[in-house]
Parts: structure tokens; sequence; C-alpha cells
């Protein structure tokens, strides 16, 4: 399924995809939702890239797991340099399930976290989460509900929020500005056996690679200024011998 340059104004959810797989939905508007804008439930290998949500009740854009086995566990689904401009109650970004990814988002204004990680998905009894990546976004503004003048109660406490345990989390090179509480805030509740981990196997790959790299230029400079010593060595004899050679000659003449 593919939606492209679509434009939704006033509905429930604005797009609302449920145990589909290999959706995309690209360049597309959302404004004015009582409930998510684009919310993916259930879904596999489902994209929103390129989007633009406005003024949602709920979230601006969710991929969460469904109950267990009631439906799919929600895989691979991704969030790519999508804009999002007010969440009235609710979050920027929500991510559930398996291999989840929010990569260039930008969203501002947002009641409840700018980017939450919720593994339970609906009913409180979701499919473990497990892999998930969130880099190179920027929130703006989020967690206004912990605001003293706000009548709202529920408290998150931190732009970004990590609810339970996460199988494998990058989060990395975020934006994070005039949230109103903390910046990144974890609460490891739910069940003790689940834990917060980084795999770092690529990172110690790619740093090892720069290593490598690093050392093959100090070695190529410095057979580069052995060389280049050599050579004027060679020019400094050459002009030495050619001065001998016509001092010689002038002292024949």
């Amino acid at each position: 399924v593919q939606m492209i340059n679509v434009t939704v104004d006033q509905s429930h959810v604005g797009v609302h995809a449920c145990c589909l797989s290999n959706l995309w939905v690209v360049d597309c508007v959302v404004r004015n939702s009582t409930a998510d804008g684009i919310h993916f439930d259930a879904a596999q290998g489902a994209v929103a890239a390129y989007c633009w949500v406005e003024n949602a009740g709920d979230d601006l854009y969710a991929a969460i797991a469904h109950r267990a086995g009631k439906r799919l566990p929600s895989k691979s689904n991704y969030f790519y340099h999508n804009i999002g401009m007010e969440s009235k109650f609710a979050r920027g970004i929500t991510l559930g399930g398996i291999d989840c990814r929010a990569i260039g988002n930008w969203t501002e204004n947002t009641g409840c976290p700018a980017l939450s990680f919720n593994p339970y998905g609906h009913g409180g009894h979701g499919f473990l989460f497990k892999d998930a990546i969130a880099t190179g976004n920027t929130f703006i503004r989020g967690d206004l509900h912990q605001r003293d003048d706000n009548i709202y109660q529920h408290k998150w406490h931190g732009m970004v929020k990590l609810e339970f345990g996460i199988d494998g989390l990058l989060l990395a090179d975020n934006r994070i500005y005039g949230g109103e509480h903390n910046g990144i805030f974890v609460s490891l509740g739910g069940a003790p056996k689940w834990s917060i981990t980084k795999d770092i196997t690529k990172l110690k790959q790619t740093e090892q690679e720069l290593k490598d790299y690093k050392d093959h230029l100090e070695a190529l400079v410095e057979e580069r200024t052995s060389d280049l010593a050599k050579a004027m060595r060679m020019a400094e004899e050459a002009t030495r011998a050619k001065s001998e050679f016509l001092a010689n000659m002038s002292h024949e003449i």
C-alpha cells in the first residue's frame, strides 16, 4: 500500500494502519485530528517519510505493538524526516515493537514527551521491545504538561521517555530544546527481567576502522616525509657536485 501526497484535515486518526505490511506514507499532510496523526498498529514494514502532522489530539506519530497473542507483533516500522507541530495531550513520536526507528524527525510543542518508547502498547500486554533506533531528531518544547499552570495531571518527567525495559537501543545525535522537565527520563518499571542495553559492536568496529585509517595515514605521511627528505638530500648533493664542477672548470680555464 502506498499513500503519497495525501492531505487529511479534521479526522479522528489521520492515517490509521492496522495489521498491514509494507505500507508507505510519503509526503502526506495531516491536520486537526482528535487522536493520532499517523498511527501504525501491529503493522510490519510500515514507513512514514517526509510527512507533516499538525494539531493532533493524541500522538503525532505512533507505531505501537498491540496486545500480544491477538495480532502480529509490530516490526520494522520507521519514521524518517517527518515534521510534527503541536500534540495537545500526548506525545510527538511513540515507538514500540521490534526494529523500530525514528530518524531525522522534527517535533514541536508536545504535551507529553517528544519521543516515547512504549513496549506494552494497547492494553498493557504488548510484545517485547527490541532493537530501537532514534538518531538525528530535533525536539523543541516538549513535556508541556509539567508546567505548573497546566491543569492536565499526566506527568511524564522528560522530553524523551523510556517507560519500561528495552532490549537494544541506540539513542544518538538528537537535539532536545526547551523541555519543561528532564531532557531524557528513564523509568525502569515493568517486568524485572528486561533491561536497557546498547549494542556497540558496530560502533567499536567503526572506531577500529577509523584508528586503522589514522594509523595508515600516519605511516603514509612518514613514508612521504622520508621520500621528500631523501629527494632533498639528492638535490643538495647534485647542486654541490655541479658547483664543484663549475669551480674546477673555472680554475682550469
